[in-house]
């Protein structure tokens, strides 16, 4: 008779936990359906605000930037073309934050939250230029050039800033013919960026055909400024220290995966200047950054210190484009740190 009631508490008991079991599934799977709703409902509210922020600049740049004698001008004041949600834009979160990009009638790309552009430019347009639109010789001059595009930053609204320095100014560039290419650079307390790493370089450009108008702008002015630009270390306090410093380059595991020794001198010191940097830590393994996947925090004032390398076994410098020929080392002007390092 126990065992009976024994068995009979045993089943009522499991068929509990099993019900219970059960409902908990249940229970567990609609929490999880919910939140995979909301998040593709997020998701569907994020893509409809990108794609009007895409509509809504393109709308405004084609009828301040696109001439009305540009080929095939109706196009342009057509609503813009990519794709639609989701397929017409891209977002990208690397070393300028986070960035909406789109291809149509004009490309763009912009910051995500503030809707700042980084890019505008017609492809097409450029195309049709670069191709039929043979002019050799400018009309404008340089005066009138950097004066025009002027004028075009203010149209995409943005205003030089006062620390901008103008770098160049380029009619019949090789990218971008029979057209003026004008570039600016910002500074920091009277002093140049460091242009070396190319993807990083900051600067402000707008190229335009005199005939047909704009035809890109680009914009690259994501760093900090430097804290402080009061330089306490001499350039041969630069010097000295830099040399020292250059023969860890060599040992660094980013230079050993790119090079089948490290077996080099620095032999010849090409430039010595002071340049706000952008610290990667090259030669700290713990802290060394050699790709930005985010925006930079902090800028550095420093002794760019350029030497020229030699492979001390063959007494080259830079044969058959295997050996690297340059060195940079950055020492910070203010407290002499090393605070970064690059090689060819």
């Amino acid at each position: 008779m126990k065992s009976n009631v024994l068995f009979a508490s045993c089943v009522i008991s499991l068929s509990f936990i099993s019900v219970f079991a059960i409902l908990s599934v249940l229970s567990f799977s609609r929490v999880r359906a919910q939140e995979k709703a909301t998040c593709a409902s997020e998701k569907r509210a994020w893509q409809q605000t990108d794609w009007a922020a895409v509509t809504n600049l393109y709308r405004i740049y084609a009828s301040k930037l696109v001439s009305t004698n540009v080929p095939g001008y109706e196009e342009y004041r057509q609503p813009f073309r990519g794709g639609g949600v989701p397929s017409g834009y891209e977002i990208r979160s690397d070393y300028e934050g986070e960035t909406v990009t789109a291809e149509g009638q004009l490309n763009l790309s912009f910051n995500r939250r503030t809707l700042t552009p980084y890019r505008i430019y017609n492809k097409k347009l450029i195309d049709f230029v670069n191709t039929n639109a043979v002019q050799k010789v400018p009309t404008l001059t340089m005066t009138e050039a950097v004066r025009e595009a002027k004028r075009y930053l203010e149209l995409i609204g943005i205003p030089l800033s006062s620390n901008v320095i103008l770098t160049s100014c380029i009619f019949n560039d090789p990218y971008y013919k029979h057209s003026w290419t004008i570039t600016w650079e910002p500074t920091a307390g009277g002093h140049a960026y460091d242009t070396v790493m190319e993807p990083y370089v900051q600067f402000v450009s707008v190229i335009f055909n005199e005939r047909y108008g704009f035809l890109r702008f680009h914009m690259q002015d994501y760093w900090p400024l430097p804290k402080s630009t009061d330089v306490k270390l001499t350039r041969e306090e630069a010097l000295t220290k830099a040399e020292r410093a250059a023969p860890l380059v060599f040992k660094t595991p980013m230079f050993r995966a790119r090079n089948g020794h490290s077996d080099y001198k620095v032999r010849t010191v090409e430039e010595i200047a002071l340049r706000v940097y952008l610290p990667n830590w090259a030669l700290d393994p713990k802290r060394a950054v050699w790709i930005r996947d985010r925006p930079p925090t902090e800028t550095r004032l420093c002794w760019m210190v350029h030497f020229v390398t030699v492979d001390v076994h063959t007494g080259k410098t830079g044969e058959h484009g295997n050996n690297p020929q340059y060195v940079w080392i950055y020492v910070d002007a203010v407290t002499g740190e090393i605070v970064g390092a690059n090689f060819t």
